[in-house]
């Protein structure tokens, strides 16, 4: 499994790009992507996104996904690395869910390449 982060879920919704079968989102990236097309009142593009994630699988944000993104935090800041603490949660989210790859065009996944085992694939 791929969890495709928001920034290519974005160049998806665009036309940009395709993505594989086997992709997994986070509710973190809905938010994302909810709030600034509420914010815009883009109703065709609130029904397109809503519509992606109800139909793909989206992993959550629960207590075990909080446990493992506070770990990552942790070593990030050990190291002396700040990420957009959106992406360490869903970072935190693939570590509890087992998945092994992250598709982003965001280089702050990079960071958190160094402090875990996620494979971070940059698109």
């Amino acid at each position: 499994m791929k969890l495709i982060d928001t920034s290519v879920i974005i160049e998806f919704l665009k036309g940009n790009i395709d993505l594989p079968e086997d992709v997994v989102f986070t509710v973190v990236s809905f938010y994302e992507l909810l709030w600034k097309v509420l914010e815009k009142n883009v109703k065709k593009e609130l029904s397109v996104i809503t519509s992606l994630f109800v139909l793909s699988e989206v992993l959550p944000l629960d207590i075990r996904a909080v446990e493992k993104a506070a770990e990552i935090k942790v070593k990030l800041r050990k190291v002396g690395l700040e990420v957009n603490d959106f992406d360490i949660l869903i970072a935190g989210i693939a570590k509890a869910y087992g998945i092994e790859e992250i598709w982003t065009k965001d280089k702050d996944f990079k960071n958190i390449e160094k402090v875990s085992d996620l494979h971070v694939k940059l698109i």
